[in-house]
């Protein structure tokens, strides 16, 4: 019987050890995969700030045009009422 239990105890072992490996192999696996997941986070993040201030840049000059536009048509309406009052 003691044999029995020796082998029965080293077979648990055995089992247990693989079973270890395997979960550790596992979490090395899981760890690298968030390291890169974060990583690629990061750098989504920081293209998403790029766009987002290339949109207010794009924006503040769409106004600046418009502007323009209007300070023109204002030129020449001011041209046309001052050519009517005379």
């Amino acid at each position: 019987k003691t044999g029995e239990a020796y082998l029965s105890a080293k077979e648990g072992y055995e089992k247990n050890l693989k079973m270890y490996d395997t979960v550790s192999a596992t979490s090395a696996d899981a760890t690298k995969r968030l390291s890169d997941l974060q990583q690629k986070n990061t750098e989504l993040e920081n293209e998403n700030a790029y766009l987002r201030s290339r949109v207010a840049e794009l924006e503040n000059y769409r106004e600046n045009e418009r502007i323009k536009l209007l300070k023109q048509k204002a030129s020449i309406l001011e041209s046309l009422l001052e050519g009517a009052a005379k």
